[in-house]
């Protein structure tokens, strides 16, 4: 997901001024870091993202860039304020200036106190990427002021792969991939449900009620759909979903058909593919947003409605 969502942000000029990197594998951390900076200063990009072969890009890979700064892991409170003064000197040969901080468990809650000062009033020439494991040990108000990415550690097609050879159906595996990302055991489960395609239609047609039709408010849409906010697992499992079906479209509108192919019908494709690449960018921060009031034992439902009208403020607050 992570570098079609760049690439749609970009896209549509507005990148954020802190993300916060999250998974498993750092070296695929490593590599989203690497080319969100690619993303950012890409001398020659396409609809699909940096060139990866101009100067820059190679630059940039090499970790020779001027603008690109990613050291080794800083937790102590000097090291981190010397990293974060970097942010605030002018790019001299890109368009923004990136700066990767590492492992921000580890930072000590003073650097992290400190780290909440910058992202409050941040440089405007400048983009912060943290990386960490899971958010567990990160300060909520530093993820709250971040654009959060969870980067698999693994494909949502090679956890596919695994749940066919597995002996599941191959339908309900590739929706379950990509909605699972590289979670295997979230794909397991939803490979095992027996609703999966009611769950799917039944993502793709709040999306599409929110994002495309608009016929019902969103609290008339949430109510049609307040089965699938039951239990914890059940609500996670619903927005996994539409996570996924989301994550189809930023691709579709990045260029790439590929994800949603022999996943959905072509009725549901052709409403999909009417929503605008900025709002589909807009949902997966708001259920960004929602996963993390729920792991916090918030209220499903309260969380997606307050969620999605925040939304709607700020895509009419955009226009």
């Amino acid at each position: 997901m992570s570098s079609s969502l760049f690439a749609a942000e970009l896209a549509q000029s507005r990148p954020a001024h802190a993300y916060l990197l999250t998974g498993p594998d750092e070296a695929r951390l490593c590599e989203a870091a690497v080319h969100l900076a690619q993303a950012l200063n890409c001398r020659n990009p396409g609809p699909h993202g940096p060139c990866r072969v101009c100067a820059v890009c190679g630059e940039i890979e090499r970790g020779v860039f001027p603008d690109f700064h990613f050291g080794e892991k800083r937790h102590k409170l000097a090291d981190v304020k010397q990293a974060l003064a970097l942010l605030a000197e002018r790019p001299v040969a890109g368009r923004k200036r990136v700066v990767v901080l590492a492992d921000v468990p580890g930072m000590t809650r003073e650097a992290q106190n400190v780290l909440l000062k910058t992202l409050e009033e941040p440089p405007v020439t400048s983009v912060l990427v943290l990386t960490a494991g899971g958010v567990d040990g990160i300060l909520p108000t530093v993820v709250s002021r971040c654009r959060h990415v969870p980067i698999a550690g693994s494909t949502g097609g090679e956890v596919a792969a695994r749940l066919a050879a597995e002996g599941h159906d191959a339908q309900a595996v590739a929706f379950a991939g990509l909605a699972a990302g590289g979670d295997l055991a979230a794909a397991r489960r939803l490979a095992a449900r027996d609703d999966l395609h009611e769950l799917r239609r039944s993502a793709v047609g709040f999306i599409v009620g929110i994002l495309g039709e608009r016929r019902d408010s969103p609290l008339e849409l949430t109510e049609k759909h307040a089965a699938q906010m039951g239990s914890g697992d059940a609500a996670l499992d619903w927005i996994a979903a539409m996570r996924g079906v989301l994550r189809g479209v930023i691709a579709m509108r990045a260029g790439d058909d590929a994800l949603l192919a022999g996943v959905l019908e072509g009725s549901d494709l052709n409403a999909l593919e009417k929503i605008p690449l900025e709002d589909a960018v807009a949902m997966v921060e708001a259920l960004d947003s929602v996963e993390h009031a729920i792991s916090r034992h918030a209220v499903a439902r309260l969380s997606l409605e307050a969620a999605i009208l925040e939304m709607y403020e700020d895509l009419s607050a955009r226009q």
